[in-house]
């Protein structure tokens, strides 16, 4: 299953959804948003790859959303 690792817009945290999902809930501030209209930061084949993926955006303390992740 492939996921792709969205920003929130609420909270510009990261987290991962399946591909094919039309929403997602964001697992850090609950906001629900529509995939489409998600910033895409990564693509990941398992969900293994997808959490690493988000562990590098979480540790960098930022995401391509230009928010500061907070720690």
């Amino acid at each position: 299953m492939e996921y792709l690792v969205l920003i929130c817009p609420r909270c510009g945290r990261p987290s991962a959804a399946r591909t094919g999902s039309r929403s997602h809930e964001c697992p850090y501030c609950g906001f629900v948003f529509p995939v489409a209209n998600a910033s895409l930061v990564g693509k990941a084949s398992s969900g293994r790859e997808a959490r690493e993926i988000i562990r590098q955006l979480l540790d960098s303390g930022k995401s391509d959303s230009g928010k500061g992740v907070p720690n």
